[in-house]
C-alpha cells in the first residue's frame, strides 16, 4: 500500500471482493474516494482509515461489516458522503460526525431502535444534509417532526431534498416508521 501512497481513487464495486479493509489502508495520504460497495467485506472499518484526511467518500455498503462507527470519523472533515447501509453494524452514531461539516449525504442501516440518536448528531450540521436514508433498521415510531422540519420547501425550510425510511407498508399490514415527510418509503 506505501507505493500507492498518492492514489485518490479506490473503488471496487460489485466484484466479489471478500476479506478485510486493511489496516494499511491509513497509509493511503490522497485517498479523496474509497467505494468499495456491493462485496462481501467483512470485519471492521479500521479505525486508520479516520487518519486519511483527504477522504471525501465512505462508501462500503451493501457489505458484511461489524462493529461501530468510531468516533475518529470526525476528523474527516472533508467527507461529503458516507454510506454504510445493507451492513451488520451496531451501536449510536457518533456525535463527532457532526464535525464534517461538508457532509451532503448520509445513509446508515444501524441496528438501533433509537431516534434520538439521529437527532443528536443532525443538530450540529442537518441544515447541510441533502440526501438523508434510514432504513434496514430496528427503528420504529414517528419521524421526528425536527427532522420533517429540514426538507426542502413546501414541507419544511432546509435542504433536505430526499429522506427515505422504512415507512412503507411490511409484511404486517403497518409501516415500521410513521412518516409524513419522507420522499420515500421502503419495507
Amino acid at each position: 500500500m506505501e507505493q500507492l501512497s498518492s492514489l485518490e481513487v479506490l473503488q471496487i464495486e460489485h466484484e466479489g471482493v471478500v476479506g478485510t479493509i486493511p489496516s494499511e489502508i491509513g497509509n493511503l495520504g490522497s485517498l479523496r474516494i474509497l467505494d468499495l460497495d456491493f462485496n462481501s467485506i467483512t470485519g471492521t472499518i479500521p479505525e486508520e482509515i479516520f487518519s486519511v484526511i483527504t477522504l471525501q467518500q465512505l462508501d462500503v455498503n451493501n457489505n458484511k461489516l461489524t462493529g461501530t462507527l468510531s468516533s475518529a470519523v470526525g476528523n474527516l472533515i472533508d467527507l461529503r458522503l458516507i454510506q454504510l447501509y445493507e451492513n451488520s453494524m451496531t451501536g449510536t452514531i457518533p456525535s463527532e460526525l457532526g464535525l464534517c461539516s461538508d457532509l451532503s449525504k448520509f445513509s446508515l442501516a444501524f441496528k438501533s431502535r433509537n431516534f434520538s440518536l439521529i437527532l443528536n448528531i443532525y443538530h450540529a450540521f442537518f441544515l447541510k444534509i441533502v440526501v438523508a436514508e434510514f432504513f434496514d433498521n430496528d427503528i420504529t415510531g414517528t419521524m421526528p417532526t425536527q427532522v420533517c422540519s429540514l426538507r426542502t420547501p413546501p414541507i419544511g425550510s432546509g435542504l433536505l431534498t430526499g429522506l427515505t425510511s422504512d415507512c412503507a407498508l411490511s409484511s404486517s399490514g403497518s409501516p415500521q416508521i410513521q412518516c409524513e415527510c419522507c420522499s420515500a418509503c421502503v419495507a
